[in-house]
């Protein structure tokens, strides 16, 4: 099946919101790329031999997800990289998708103005 461009956008615009759609999202995906600059940096610049547990505060921050790839650095560093962003969009889609049900939830039993008028007319009699 052939995907026009309108089709493509919409797809991409859909993905896109999910993982990044809420601030509490974005705010979580900022966290996790300053954890893994930092970590990278704290990696490349230490001398010390504990220099590599920078490393356990960005995959900290991402799991469960990340997890998944942990067997594999052993292979190569490129599947760290690949678990923290896996981690990171999983997670922030999580929470973009628990804040639009708070949200929604938090609309459905707000009172409104016709029930706090019809419960303060019952309270004054």
């Amino acid at each position: 099946m052939i995907m026009d461009e309108r089709t493509r956008t919409a797809s991409v615009r859909r993905v896109v919101g999910w993982v990044a759609g809420s601030w509490i999202s974005r705010v979580y995906l900022a966290a996790v790329v300053g954890t893994t600059v930092w970590a990278e940096w704290s990696v490349r610049t230490w001398e010390g031999s504990d220099a590599n547990l920078a490393g356990v505060v960005p995959m900290l921050l991402t799991m469960p997800a990340s997890l998944l790839m942990l067997p594999l650095v052993e292979v190569s560093w490129a599947f760290w990289y690949c678990g923290i962003v896996i981690g990171a969009l999983v997670n922030a889609a999580i929470f973009h998708g628990i804040w639009r049900l708070v949200g929604r939830l938090a609309r459905t039993t707000a009172p409104t103005a016709s029930t706090e008028s019809t419960t303060s007319t019952a309270a004054r009699k």
